[in-house]
């Protein structure tokens, strides 16, 4: 081992221990990647920055910008519209079309995006048919993992392995080429869902995902138990609170009581409450512990905290709604506070209540720092909720969408383009990237997208992880790194030939992908794959399709892939859920696409 290799396994050792803690964004540790490896003196500058003009890189953006327009169309939501009517009473109908819809959608648009635009379709058609929620979601985020295999721009790990594999002289993979992959393993992993759904979903009946959903804004706050954590406050004249605005008297950092109503004569006040007055004779709805709520009378000089009879129904009403998101992955909010991230004042919108866990959260709301996944009980305006649901990157509207506000006159313009860009890939009428680059300005010149949602659209945080993590890989394949790892992979395991050491290639980006980063996994395995192909004899393609094959089994934990973390809330799932259903389906996936693999190459 020569020290420069020393010094890459190094470097990758710390930074795979960094991402598995899960405590420094993962786009910050891809910064510091490159840095290292060029500081050390591993790769020259123009290398070290050569990932961030990696045309894996430019596809990638452009194909979050091809699926907003989708989005923003409402193709992907008629779809689920769709599903929901002919799905009938049938759980493994529901179930299956499900999966073969989003999977359908994932081979061209980002995954995430198409499980988070058909969820509240699939959460109807579940309560339509009386089914728990928790038994729809799970195949609703798999089927999105699975069919991202379908095609070449179905995932950013299958661009950057390609992108690997190319920049190692081979020959890139076709538009494709991974569909009869991508094709077995969805197929064999409805059969699962389907046929083992007794024993591998879990049925949570009762529980958040039932009600918590219904498009009737009245009975969103039943599952959060408000009603328990209400308390009413008057307002007598001489209250020192008369005159200030709710911002001003800093209730819940002070105090930890949070005030989401004002109940003035006979109307309710429950929207732009920051910049609200109070007036005396008013009646706070607060929640809030008993005892900050007596040190918060006794200094403001209010009338006793007394539990409410309102009927909280009405704060969904009036130009007012409630709705429920859930704090996306990678989110910026994420082991933040409400005051300290504005929430208010950010998304015009008020905290009702938190669902954590399988548990409602109503107090002390100032004091929680936020985790992904969790799910937010919110309330006001109609035109917040719906600005939320359009332009927010940190958050995703769960609740069933209505007055959702679609450029519907513009979805066969956006098909189109679609066509096209599938079109040109097909027939390599210009490089992948190029191709890519063009259908995504097209989205903006047909008016499917504006340019400011052009650019939200993108996941800056995964482009700024991959151009640092690609740096890595060059780093491995520049100093012998690669190499070295395969060798002695190929010596443990060289005699079971090469088909063993492609099973162990699977099985070790699939363990990255579970526990560390699906992005992650491909680029720092593909390297290794490629020498691990050279070494036992093995065709270096079907390594590198081992690597993005492996690189999508995130099924086992919740925090293995976004559109897991997209459901934990909504299903009310635990860890364990995802153990149970996810480790059987991670074999099925990985024991039918090793067989397919075989064939195919």
């Amino acid at each position: 081992m020569t020290p420069d290799i020393g010094l890459t396994i190094a470097i990758l050792v710390i930074a795979v221990g960094l991402f598995a803690t899960n405590r420094i964004p993962f786009d910050l540790i891809g910064v510091a990647v490159l840095v290292a490896v060029f500081f050390v003196g591993l790769i020259p500058l123009d290398k070290a920055l050569s990932g961030f003009a990696n045309n894996a890189i430019i596809t990638i953006g452009s194909v979050y910008v091809i699926s907003e327009g989708l989005s923003r169309t409402g193709v992907a939501y008629s779809l689920g519209q769709l599903l929901r009517r002919i799905a009938g009473g049938s759980e493994a109908r529901l179930i299956t079309l499900t999966m073969l819809t989003v999977g359908g959608l994932s081979g061209f648009m980002n995954a995430i995006g198409a499980a988070a635009v058909m969820l509240p379709a699939i959460v109807a058609a579940a309560r339509a048919m009386d089914a728990p929620v928790s038994r729809v979601l799970l195949p609703l985020s798999y089927g999105a993992l699975m069919g991202s295999m379908l095609s070449l721009v179905g995932t950013p790990a299958n661009l950057l392995v390609n992108s690997v594999m190319v920049d190692r002289g081979f020959e890139s993979f076709q538009l494709f080429d991974f569909t009869p992959v991508g094709a077995a393993i969805l197929a064999a992993g409805i059969v699962t869902m389907v046929f083992a759904r007794r024993w591998l979903l879990p049925d949570h009946a009762g529980s958040a995902e039932i009600d918590s959903m219904l498009p009737a804004d009245s009975r969103h706050h039943e599952p959060y138990q408000l009603e328990e954590a209400v308390f009413e406050v008057e307002v007598p004249f001489t209250s020192n609170l008369v005159g200030q605005t709710v911002a001003e008297a800093n209730l819940g950092r002070d105090y930890g009581v949070y005030v989401f109503a004002i109940a003035r004569g006979e109307r309710l006040l429950a929207s732009g409450l920051a910049k609200t007055i109070v007036e005396s004779n008013d009646h706070l709805l607060v929640s809030g512990q008993v005892p900050d709520l007596d040190r918060m009378t006794s200094e403001f000089g209010l009338g006793a905290a007394e539990p409410s009879d309102t009927d909280l129904g009405q704060l969904g009403s009036g130009g007012a709604r409630m709705a429920e998101v859930v704090v996306a992955p990678r989110s910026d909010l994420i082991q933040r506070t409400l005051p300290e991230v504005e929430f208010t004042a950010r998304f015009g919108l008020n905290v009702l209540a938190v669902w954590r866990e399988g548990v409602p959260r109503r107090t002390r709301l100032a004091e929680l720092r936020l985790q992904q996944g969790d799910t937010l009980l919110v309330q006001g305006p109609t035109a917040s909720v719906d600005e939320l649901r359009q332009r927010s990157e940190d958050l995703v509207v769960i609740s069933q969408e209505t007055g959702m506000r679609f450029r519907r006159n513009r979805a066969p313009l956006s098909i189109a383009v679609l066509a096209l860009f599938v079109i040109g890939m097909v027939t390599n009428a210009a490089p992948v990237a190029i191709v890519a680059l063009a259908a995504a300005g097209a989205m903006v010149v047909v008016g499917a997208v504006t340019m400011d949602e052009a650019r939200t659209s993108v996941s800056w945080r995964a482009i700024i992880l991959i151009g640092g993590m690609l740096a890595m890989a060059e780093a491995m394949t520049e100093t012998g790194a690669a190499e070295y790892l395969a060798r002695s992979m190929v010596d443990v395991v060289g005699g079971a030939g090469w088909q063993g050491v492609l099973a162990v290639i699977l099985i070790l980006t699939s363990l990255f992908a579970i526990f560390v980063n699906n992005h992650v996994a491909a680029v720092l395995m593909a390297p290794l794959a490629i020498d691990a192909a050279l070494n036992s004899g093995g065709d270096p393609r079907m390594f590198i399709m081992a690597v993005a094959l492996g690189a999508a089994t995130g099924y086992a934990t919740p925090f293995a892939h976004p559109g897991n973390i997209l459901v934990m809330g909504p299903g009310n799932y635990r860890f364990n859920d995802f153990v149970r259903a996810g480790v059987p389906v991670a074999l099925v996936v990985m024991a039918v696409g090793y067989a397919t693999l075989l064939v195919v190459f």
